[in-house]
């Protein structure tokens, strides 16, 4: 929310700098995005809608302010309508209906006649302005100017097309309005007798509608507000901020005399206008809670004397109602939603009193032995992987699980693997309103926002859930994910990654008893050069390149079946050897084969004849090459194999024996050439 420094110097009067009321506003709470000329860019807790309005905020302020004794300091409450018991006002002859469903819990409407639509004074399209918003006219600049003010949207009907003097409000699907628009979702709308209305917004009030307009505040309950859109229902394009919260429903009559005092102001002459309605149909009463002096000290760690406690309170415009030695018991006003129980009014208490002027009680802490926390197998298997993955250069990121699925790439993902993305209703982020089907897209975003953080390769990792609808199933499961970004200093190729990713993951399986999977092609949507780790027929892993780059710089991603591989895990039963003291030994091989066989079909081949090579501990590929002076239908592997004996050590003999062996199977099983060995 942005706020103008001059606006709300309206309604607090204080000679300081826009900086020190950035500072002031942090201490009390408030996050401070940043400042920029004239304004505020600020962001309100959820739980204080009273503050949304620049009122709201003036007030909090004048609280502050007042309690540190600044001089000259007023509250400058804004101006309104005062009705007169001799005045006489024109009937309000229409009636609303409400849907008991919507569980409104106040509204109050009148009618203002002959209503002349023209331009707003210079003042108030400068002020409006100022957040950002564009001046339409006098009517609807007051009620945008009324909604940040107060933090109440003022809806306006033309009553001339308002159907036999009679307003039902209600929720509903499957609903026309005017042009043809199909409301397929759950909306508030206004309808007369005959049909829904079409909401007259700051778009379509002009000089050419009639002059008779109805105007209606209206108060909903939170929980009711976020389970309703109000596309329909909002009067302006920024409404929607402040329906959606908890807004004080005293406001409805408020606004409406405040409407009628700032037209008069600019019209400058008198205003026809009816009496207001007013319907309380679910009030809502001030609480009552107890707050003791010893438990204000026992918290805050420091005396604070019974006097600055009682004038912090009453300059909250909290009502004292009794006290005595002990405590006091106090009234909340019901705008202040947060203030439930002691705690907060303590809170309160240390918000204006200043955190920054609580020191420590004693020069010395006890430290305290922790409560002994018993580890699950599950978060043994987690910390052990996410460990060796650190110790790999890799760091953790956490990513917002929502996502925009109208991105090309995460449509033609889910259409692959024929999901369906979960919409969420009423999102924070109109553009980001689904939930993600899978990590890689998150980590996307993470190496585009690191580009420029460093010239080596990024490499992430992500522990975290996916959510999806299949066959109107909805699912959700965890997984790992692991990427790598090269570095553009690099001489290594991304297959040289590919592979380098690939032995991390195999690493991972073979320190947790993972040994017997097998490898497959896969056709990955959005990687190529894709492979499958399948583990008793089942997906373990799949790891590939990804088919676009990121400025010329490509990314390796893997990702594990975290459900999956947790299930194989924790039922493994690890035997630990004692280390053989004969030393490693080690082979490479590079061999010619046709383009077709894989890397995995050479290593299943040499598996099957293991009781011939047992004496080979691991088998790496270091590279693969196609290309410049090799046969269009052929490429290159160059495979190393490790050597070891838990009885002896080997010679290059015994080695050399093992070689022949291994030569003889790839030229009779895959009908491989020899190119060279080391």
């Amino acid at each position: 929310m942005k706020i103008s420094y001059n606006w709300l110097k309206k309604y607090i009067n204080i000679d300081i700098k826009i900086k020190n009321i950035s500072d002031v506003l942090i201490n009390m709470g408030f996050l401070v995005k940043n400042i920029k000329k004239n304004l505020i860019d600020i962001e309100i807790p959820t739980n204080r809608p009273d503050a949304i309005s620049y009122y709201g905020l003036a007030r909090d302020l004048y609280a502050f302010f007042k309690f540190k004794n600044y001089k000259k300091i007023s509250l400058n409450n804004p101006k309104v309508y005062q009705y007169n018991n001799n005045e006489s006002l024109k009937k309000n002859n229409f009636q609303i209906s409400i849907d008991p469903t919507i569980q409104c819990i106040r509204y109050s409407y009148l009618i203002i006649f002959n209503t002349k639509i023209e331009l707003s004074p210079i003042w108030l399209q400068n002020i409006l302005k100022s957040i950002g918003i564009k001046s339409i006219n006098n009517i609807i600049d007051i009620t945008n100017f009324i909604m940040y003010e107060l933090g109440q949207p003022i809806q306006i009907l033309n009553i001339d097309q308002i159907k036999g003097k009679k307003l039902f409000i209600k929720s509903t699907n499957n609903q026309i309005i005017q042009k043809k628009i199909a409301i397929n979702k759950k909306y508030i709308i206004i309808s007369d007798l005959e049909k829904p209305l079409s909401i007259i917004n700051n778009q379509s009030i002009n000089e050419t509608i009639n002059k008779n307009i109805l105007l209606l505040c209206i108060n909903f309950p939170l929980y009711n507000i976020k389970k309703i859109d109000l596309h329909h229902f909002i009067p302006t394009t920024h409404a929607q901020y402040f329906l959606e919260r908890n807004t004080d429903p005293n406001n409805t009559l408020l606004a409406l005399s405040r409407f009628i005092f700032l037209l008069q102001k600019i019209s400058k002459k008198h205003i026809n206008f009816s009496n207001i309605i007013d319907n309380y149909l679910k009030p809502i009463y001030p609480i009552q809670i107890t707050i003791r002096y010893n438990k204000v000290i026992n918290v805050i760690g420091k005396t604070i004397s019974k006097k600055l406690i009682k004038k912090i309170i009453l300059l909250l415009v909290i009502k004292i109602v009794e006290e005595n030695e002990q405590s006091l018991t106090v009234l909340i006003p019901i705008y202040r939603i947060d203030l439930k129980r002691e705690i907060d009014l303590i809170e309160e208490i240390i918000r204006i009193y200043g955190i920054n002027k609580i020191t420590k009680k004693y020069n010395k802490f006890q430290i305290y032995q922790p409560t002994y926390y018993k580890t699950t197998i599950i978060e043994n298997i987690k910390y052990l992987v996410t460990n060796q993955l650190i110790n790999y250069g890799f760091q953790e990121v956490i990513n917002l699980p929502m996502i925009n699925d109208k991105n090309k790439e995460i449509i033609d993902f889910n259409f692959f693997m024929k999901i369906e993305s979960i919409h969420v209703k009423n999102p924070i982020n109109k553009h980001y309103d689904s939930m993600r089907t899978n990590l890689f897209f998150g980590m996307i975003n993470n190496f585009k926002s690191n580009f420029h953080s460093t010239d080596n390769d990024i490499k992430f990792f992500e522990l975290g859930k996916i959510f999806y609808d299949k066959n109107n199933h909805f699912c959700e499961k965890n997984y790992l994910g692991l990427s790598i970004l090269e570095s553009q200093n690099n001489n290594y190729s991304i297959e040289y990654r590919f592979f380098y990713l690939k032995g991390i993951l195999e690493k991972i399986f073979q320190r947790l008893g993972i040994h017997n999977y097998t490898q497959n092609i896969s056709h990955h949507p959005l990687l190529y050069n894709s492979i499958l780790m399948i583990y008793k027929k089942n997906k373990l892993a799949e790891i590939g390149i990804y088919k676009n780059n990121i400025k010329g710089r490509h990314v390796v991603y893997a990702e594990i079946d975290w459900e999956y591989f947790i299930s194989i895990v924790k039922n493994k039963t690890i035997t630990f050897y004692k280390h053989s003291k004969y030393p490693l030994s080690k082979r490479d091989l590079s061999i010619l084969v046709d383009k077709k066989i894989l890397f995995e079909t050479i290593y299943q081949t040499l598996k099957k004849q293991q009781y011939k090579l047992k004496l080979i501990k691991d088998i790496q590929i270091l590279d693969l090459y196609e290309g410049k002076n090799l046969p269009i239908s052929k490429k290159s592997y160059h495979i190393r194999f490790l050597f070891k004996s838990d009885k002896e050590t080997l010679t290059n003999s015994i080695i050399n024996n093992v070689i022949d062996n291994i030569i003889i199977l790839l030229k009779n099983n895959l009908g491989a050439d020899i190119r060279g060995k080391i």
